[in-house]
């Protein structure tokens, strides 16, 4: 595939989600995505492809995400109207995927150009999060050690006090899905004044889930979801502020 292919690839995904975004009332959104493709086509020289309608629902199982992404990427999910199920074991139904995601073509594309539109970014963000958060976790077991703790102590103390690494991602990640999803519910909000909505944008996402969730449950039976509760607050709240700084370049927004 050139590059020409590659990017008129690229305008049919951005004309799916203006497709999308338009069929959930979030209007502002899918002028953005359809106003990328077209200057693209325009800057190339090619004419924008034409995009299929597909309403039917699937489960998409997410091999891309990695254990500390769960949370985030079904936070994701849940913002373009389908349902992300976190599996309690990875090779259990048959994938190595952790989380699956289930909903029209159209949806779940969404969550995924999202995910990647921001994930380089993220990762950066909390690569220097926990740099910092091991060694401040290192200055405090020096600082105990020099006033004559004992070892049993302090091991029980920085447990309880300071995540480990495993840790610190999940709520790391945790922090961007919840400051991600505030902050695109507060943005639809504003648009549904401005264009006079009847109807709120995150009502309709949310029933758009509801829709999600019971197709799942009648085609494969009941699941619970996951639980975003946060254990970590230094890492919660740094990747909160990894959420509003994915926000200002305008990545997550469309």
């Amino acid at each position: 595939m050139n590059k020409i292919e590659r990017l008129e690839e690229l305008s049919r995904k951005l004309l799916v989600h203006a497709e999308s975004a338009k069929k959930i009332g979030s209007l502002h959104e899918a002028q953005a995505f359809a106003a990328k493709a077209a200057k693209m086509a325009d800057k190339y020289g090619f004419d924008l492809p034409k995009v299929l309608d597909k309403t039917l629902m699937e489960t998409f199982n997410w091999e891309a995400i990695k254990y500390y992404q769960k949370q985030y990427a079904c936070a994701l999910a849940r913002l373009y109207g389908s349902v992300g199920i976190i599996c309690s074991s990875k090779r259990a139904h048959g994938s190595t995927a952790y989380v699956k995601v289930h909903g029209t073509k159209n949806q779940i594309d969404m969550a995924i150009f999202m995910f990647e539109a921001n994930n380089d970014l993220i990762e950066k963000l909390m690569k220097v999060a926990l740099k910092e958060h091991r060694a401040a976790r290192t200055k405090r077991d020096k600082d105990m050690q020099a006033a004559g703790w004992g070892p049993s102590y302090i091991k029980a103390w920085l447990k309880r006090y300071f995540a480990h690494d495993e840790r610190f991602r999940r709520d790391f990640y945790v922090g961007v899905g919840t400051q991600i999803t505030q902050g695109v519910a507060v943005m639809r909000e504003a648009e549904d004044r401005i264009n006079g909505a009847t109807e709120s944008t995150n009502a309709i996402i949310s029933t758009a889930v509801g829709s999600c969730l019971e197709d799942y449950h009648s085609k494969v039976g009941p699941t619970s979801l996951s639980s975003t509760k946060k254990r970590s607050t230094s890492a919660f709240n740094a990747g909160m502020a990894a959420g509003k700084n994915a926000s200002a370049g305008k990545q997550l927004k469309g």
